[in-house]
Protein backbone atom coordinates (compact mmCIF):
# COMPACT_ATOMS: atom_id res chain seq x y z
CA UNK A 1 0.00 0.00 0.00
CA UNK A 2 1.72 3.76 -1.66
CA UNK A 3 2.09 5.59 1.94
CA UNK A 4 -1.45 7.80 2.65
CA UNK A 5 -1.75 11.28 4.51
CA UNK A 6 -3.40 12.02 6.43
CA UNK A 7 -4.19 8.66 7.48
CA UNK A 8 -7.47 6.90 7.96
CA UNK A 9 -8.63 4.75 11.00
CA UNK A 10 -8.26 0.95 11.26
CA UNK A 11 -10.94 -0.77 9.72
CA UNK A 12 -11.30 -2.25 13.34
CA UNK A 13 -11.16 -0.57 16.85
CA UNK A 14 -8.05 -1.63 18.49
CA UNK A 15 -7.34 -1.70 22.08
CA UNK A 16 -3.97 -1.82 24.24
CA UNK A 17 -3.47 -3.21 27.73
CA UNK A 18 -0.06 -2.76 29.41
CA UNK A 19 1.01 -2.99 33.14
CA UNK A 20 2.76 -0.07 34.68
CA UNK A 21 4.65 -2.62 35.91
CA UNK A 22 6.95 -2.20 32.95
CA UNK A 23 8.08 0.83 34.61
CA UNK A 24 9.37 -1.01 37.28
CA UNK A 25 12.39 -2.94 35.43
CA UNK A 26 13.92 1.11 34.75
CA UNK A 27 15.89 2.44 37.82
CA UNK A 28 15.76 5.85 36.38
CA UNK A 29 12.83 8.15 35.67
CA UNK A 30 14.96 8.78 32.34
CA UNK A 31 14.81 5.11 31.49
CA UNK A 32 11.23 4.94 32.06
CA UNK A 33 10.07 8.33 30.35
CA UNK A 34 11.75 6.78 27.24
CA UNK A 35 10.14 3.48 27.55
CA UNK A 36 6.88 5.08 27.64
CA UNK A 37 7.88 7.04 24.67
CA UNK A 38 8.63 3.76 22.39
CA UNK A 39 4.85 2.43 23.29
CA UNK A 40 3.21 5.62 22.59
CA UNK A 41 5.07 5.26 19.21
CA UNK A 42 4.53 1.86 18.42
CA UNK A 43 0.74 2.80 19.46
CA UNK A 44 -0.06 5.47 17.14
CA UNK A 45 2.50 3.58 14.32
CA UNK A 46 -0.23 0.90 14.38
CA UNK A 47 -2.82 2.54 14.83
CA UNK A 48 -4.47 2.02 18.12
CA UNK A 49 -7.52 3.81 19.65
CA UNK A 50 -7.41 3.15 23.67
CA UNK A 51 -4.14 2.65 25.46
CA UNK A 52 -5.16 1.21 28.59
CA UNK A 53 -2.62 0.99 31.93
CA UNK A 54 -3.53 -2.09 34.35
CA UNK A 55 -2.53 -0.07 38.03
CA UNK A 56 -0.53 -2.95 39.08
CA UNK A 57 2.02 -0.73 40.43
CA UNK A 58 0.82 2.39 41.81
CA UNK A 59 3.69 4.20 42.36
CA UNK A 60 4.63 4.27 38.31
CA UNK A 61 0.61 4.09 36.98
CA UNK A 62 0.68 8.17 37.23
CA UNK A 63 3.82 8.42 35.68
CA UNK A 64 2.93 6.32 33.13
CA UNK A 65 0.00 8.26 32.34
CA UNK A 66 0.97 11.96 32.34
CA UNK A 67 4.05 11.37 30.05
CA UNK A 68 1.45 10.05 27.27
CA UNK A 69 -1.10 12.47 27.56
CA UNK A 70 1.77 14.97 27.48
CA UNK A 71 2.93 13.36 24.00
CA UNK A 72 -0.29 13.25 22.97
CA UNK A 73 -0.79 17.21 23.40
CA UNK A 74 -0.01 18.99 20.21
CA UNK A 75 3.71 20.37 20.78
CA UNK A 76 1.92 23.99 20.25
CA UNK A 77 -0.02 23.90 23.13
CA UNK A 78 1.70 21.86 25.92
CA UNK A 79 3.52 25.00 27.42
CA UNK A 80 -0.40 25.98 27.82
CA UNK A 81 -1.81 23.42 29.07
CA UNK A 82 0.75 21.27 30.71
CA UNK A 83 2.64 22.28 33.66
CA UNK A 84 6.21 21.05 34.02
CA UNK A 85 6.34 19.19 36.87
CA UNK A 86 9.30 16.79 38.02
CA UNK A 87 7.91 13.42 36.24
CA UNK A 88 8.22 15.42 33.18
CA UNK A 89 12.00 16.34 33.55
CA UNK A 90 12.75 14.02 30.50
CA UNK A 91 10.14 15.09 28.30
CA UNK A 92 12.37 16.53 26.03
CA UNK A 93 13.70 13.25 25.32
CA UNK A 94 10.72 11.76 24.19
CA UNK A 95 9.79 11.33 20.38
CA UNK A 96 7.20 13.09 18.43
CA UNK A 97 4.32 11.46 17.66
CA UNK A 98 3.98 12.95 14.66
CA UNK A 99 -0.13 12.34 14.12
CA UNK A 100 -1.86 14.34 12.00
CA UNK A 101 -3.52 16.94 14.39
CA UNK A 102 -0.16 17.81 15.32
CA UNK A 103 1.20 19.04 11.85
CA UNK A 104 4.31 17.12 11.99
CA UNK A 105 6.31 19.15 8.97
CA UNK A 106 5.14 22.41 10.07
CA UNK A 107 3.20 22.69 6.92
CA UNK A 108 1.40 25.89 5.84
CA UNK A 109 -2.45 25.28 6.89
CA UNK A 110 -4.95 23.79 4.16
CA UNK A 111 -8.55 23.32 3.71
CA UNK A 112 -9.36 19.97 5.34
CA UNK A 113 -6.70 19.99 7.88
CA UNK A 114 -6.87 18.26 11.30
CA UNK A 115 -6.02 20.26 14.48
CA UNK A 116 -5.92 20.67 18.02
CA UNK A 117 -6.91 23.94 19.27
CA UNK A 118 -7.40 25.32 22.74
CA UNK A 119 -10.52 27.87 23.33
CA UNK A 120 -9.59 31.93 23.94
CA UNK A 121 -12.83 32.96 23.68
CA UNK A 122 -16.41 31.58 23.37
CA UNK A 123 -19.85 32.87 22.35
CA UNK A 124 -21.80 30.04 22.76
CA UNK A 125 -21.45 28.00 19.59
CA UNK A 126 -18.69 30.53 18.38
CA UNK A 127 -15.26 30.71 19.33
CA UNK A 128 -12.06 32.03 18.72
CA UNK A 129 -9.50 28.83 19.21
CA UNK A 130 -5.76 28.77 19.13
CA UNK A 131 -4.70 26.22 16.24
CA UNK A 132 -0.29 26.95 16.22
CA UNK A 133 -0.71 30.15 14.17
CA UNK A 134 -0.48 33.62 14.83
CA UNK A 135 -4.40 33.91 13.96
CA UNK A 136 -6.99 32.26 15.83
CA UNK A 137 -9.31 30.81 14.40
CA UNK A 138 -12.96 31.30 14.65
CA UNK A 139 -14.82 28.16 15.21
CA UNK A 140 -18.40 26.94 14.77
CA UNK A 141 -19.75 23.96 16.36
CA UNK A 142 -23.11 22.05 17.20
CA UNK A 143 -22.79 22.99 20.94
CA UNK A 144 -21.93 25.43 23.55
CA UNK A 145 -18.29 25.92 23.66
CA UNK A 146 -16.52 26.61 26.85
CA UNK A 147 -13.52 29.24 26.88
CA UNK A 148 -9.79 27.15 27.67
CA UNK A 149 -11.52 23.94 26.26
CA UNK A 150 -9.55 21.63 24.07
CA UNK A 151 -10.45 20.73 20.83
CA UNK A 152 -10.34 18.99 17.51
CA UNK A 153 -11.28 21.19 14.35
CA UNK A 154 -11.23 21.07 10.80
CA UNK A 155 -10.03 24.25 8.83
CA UNK A 156 -12.69 25.02 6.45
CA UNK A 157 -11.71 28.53 5.09
CA UNK A 158 -7.58 30.15 4.94
CA UNK A 159 -8.88 33.65 4.57
CA UNK A 160 -10.14 34.86 6.42
CA UNK A 161 -9.02 31.44 9.01
CA UNK A 162 -12.20 29.40 9.93
CA UNK A 163 -12.54 25.81 11.46
CA UNK A 164 -15.55 23.76 12.02
CA UNK A 165 -15.22 21.53 15.90
CA UNK A 166 -14.98 18.06 15.08
CA UNK A 167 -15.58 14.61 17.21
CA UNK A 168 -12.89 11.89 16.46
CA UNK A 169 -15.06 9.25 16.50
CA UNK A 170 -17.14 11.15 14.03
CA UNK A 171 -14.22 11.26 11.58
CA UNK A 172 -12.30 8.98 8.91
CA UNK A 173 -8.58 10.09 9.95
CA UNK A 174 -6.97 8.66 12.79
CA UNK A 175 -5.91 11.31 15.28
CA UNK A 176 -4.58 9.41 18.00
CA UNK A 177 -5.31 7.03 20.83
CA UNK A 178 -7.16 7.87 24.50
CA UNK A 179 -4.99 6.71 27.77
CA UNK A 180 -6.70 5.52 30.84
CA UNK A 181 -5.69 3.43 33.49
CA UNK A 182 -8.00 0.82 35.22
CA UNK A 183 -7.48 -1.65 38.44
CA UNK A 184 -7.61 -5.43 38.16
CA UNK A 185 -10.58 -5.34 39.48
CA UNK A 186 -12.43 -3.73 36.69
CA UNK A 187 -10.55 -5.32 34.25
CA UNK A 188 -13.84 -6.40 32.36
CA UNK A 189 -14.66 -2.92 31.42
CA UNK A 190 -11.84 -2.88 29.10
CA UNK A 191 -11.83 -6.22 27.75
CA UNK A 192 -13.81 -5.76 24.34
CA UNK A 193 -14.34 -7.69 21.01
CA UNK A 194 -11.35 -10.90 20.46
CA UNK A 195 -9.42 -10.80 23.30
CA UNK A 196 -5.80 -11.27 22.64
CA UNK A 197 -2.92 -12.58 24.96
CA UNK A 198 0.57 -12.03 24.30
CA UNK A 199 2.91 -15.00 25.88
CA UNK A 200 5.69 -16.93 25.05
CA UNK A 201 4.09 -19.32 26.00
CA UNK A 202 0.71 -19.07 23.44
CA UNK A 203 0.48 -20.69 20.45
CA UNK A 204 2.64 -19.88 17.69
CA UNK A 205 0.86 -16.97 15.29
CA UNK A 206 0.97 -19.05 12.04
CA UNK A 207 -1.24 -18.24 8.97
CA UNK A 208 -4.31 -21.10 10.29
CA UNK A 209 -4.35 -19.22 13.67
CA UNK A 210 -4.19 -15.59 11.79
CA UNK A 211 -6.89 -16.35 9.68
CA UNK A 212 -9.25 -17.78 12.54
CA UNK A 213 -8.35 -14.58 14.73
CA UNK A 214 -9.17 -12.00 11.43
CA UNK A 215 -12.20 -13.57 11.04
CA UNK A 216 -13.40 -13.46 14.69
CA UNK A 217 -12.34 -9.52 14.49
CA UNK A 218 -14.17 -9.38 11.21
CA UNK A 219 -17.22 -10.00 13.20
CA UNK A 220 -17.14 -8.32 16.15
CA UNK A 221 -15.35 -5.29 14.46
CA UNK A 222 -13.02 -4.62 17.92
CA UNK A 223 -9.92 -6.59 19.26
CA UNK A 224 -8.56 -6.20 22.78
CA UNK A 225 -4.10 -7.00 22.73
CA UNK A 226 -3.33 -8.04 26.58
CA UNK A 227 0.87 -7.49 27.35
CA UNK A 228 2.60 -8.62 30.26
CA UNK A 229 6.22 -7.37 31.71
CA UNK A 230 9.25 -8.41 31.02
CA UNK A 231 8.51 -11.31 33.55
CA UNK A 232 4.82 -12.49 33.61
CA UNK A 233 2.67 -12.66 31.30
CA UNK A 234 -0.48 -10.30 31.50
CA UNK A 235 -3.34 -13.01 33.14
CA UNK A 236 -0.50 -13.97 35.57
CA UNK A 237 -0.02 -10.51 36.68
CA UNK A 238 -3.68 -9.82 36.69
CA UNK A 239 -4.14 -13.34 39.40
CA UNK A 240 -1.17 -11.66 41.27
CA UNK A 241 -2.96 -8.64 41.77
CA UNK A 242 -6.49 -10.43 42.38
CA UNK A 243 -4.50 -12.47 45.10
CA UNK A 244 -3.51 -9.47 47.04
CA UNK A 245 -7.27 -8.42 47.45
CA UNK A 246 -8.39 -11.85 48.49
CA UNK A 247 -9.93 -12.47 45.68
CA UNK A 248 -10.08 -15.35 42.60
CA UNK A 249 -10.88 -14.24 38.97
CA UNK A 250 -9.88 -15.30 35.41
CA UNK A 251 -9.71 -13.26 32.42
CA UNK A 252 -11.60 -14.55 29.72
CA UNK A 253 -9.19 -14.57 26.79
CA UNK A 254 -9.93 -15.70 22.86
CA UNK A 255 -6.70 -16.55 21.94
CA UNK A 256 -3.04 -16.67 23.59
CA UNK A 257 -0.42 -16.01 21.03
CA UNK A 258 2.88 -15.88 20.53
CA UNK A 259 4.01 -13.72 17.95
CA UNK A 260 7.76 -14.08 18.38
CA UNK A 261 7.96 -17.76 18.17
CA UNK A 262 11.94 -18.79 18.24
CA UNK A 263 12.72 -15.89 19.97
CA UNK A 264 16.62 -15.91 20.42
CA UNK A 265 16.51 -13.60 23.83
CA UNK A 266 15.41 -15.02 27.34
CA UNK A 267 12.63 -12.40 28.11
CA UNK A 268 11.16 -10.07 25.07
CA UNK A 269 10.44 -6.64 26.36
CA UNK A 270 6.55 -5.27 26.08
CA UNK A 271 7.51 -2.27 23.44
CA UNK A 272 9.25 -5.20 21.33
CA UNK A 273 6.33 -7.39 21.82
CA UNK A 274 3.48 -4.16 21.33
CA UNK A 275 5.59 -4.01 17.85
CA UNK A 276 6.26 -7.19 16.55
CA UNK A 277 2.47 -8.24 16.95
CA UNK A 278 1.44 -5.11 15.85
CA UNK A 279 2.94 -4.90 12.84
CA UNK A 280 1.60 -8.45 11.89
CA UNK A 281 -1.85 -7.46 12.43
CA UNK A 282 -1.74 -4.72 9.97
CA UNK A 283 -0.72 -6.16 7.04
CA UNK A 284 -4.32 -7.45 7.40
CA UNK A 285 -5.96 -4.32 8.71
CA UNK A 286 -4.84 -2.68 5.42
CA UNK A 287 -5.92 -5.01 3.24
CA UNK A 288 -9.15 -5.25 4.27
CA UNK A 289 -9.50 -1.19 4.56
CA UNK A 290 -8.71 -1.65 1.31
CA UNK A 291 -11.79 -4.04 0.66
CA UNK A 292 -13.88 -2.08 2.60
CA UNK A 293 -13.12 1.00 0.41
CA UNK A 294 -13.82 -0.84 -2.49
CA UNK A 295 -17.51 -1.75 -1.47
Amino acid sequence: MVFKWPPLKNPFKLRVVIPSSNLGIYSTLREKTEFIGRIARASATFKIEELTILNDSPENTPIFIMVLRYLLTAPYLRKKLIPLTKELRYAGLLPPLSIVTHNPGNKELSLGDLREGLVKVSWGSKAKVFIGVRESCLTKSERRISPNERILVRIVNINPLRCREVRPSEIPEYTGFEVSSVDAKEIHKVLRGVVILTSKQGKELGKGLLRAIENDIAKKNEATFLFGNSFLDFDEIFASSMRKENKQSNIDVDYKINSIPGQGVLTVRTDEALTATLAIFNFYFQARGRSKGKT
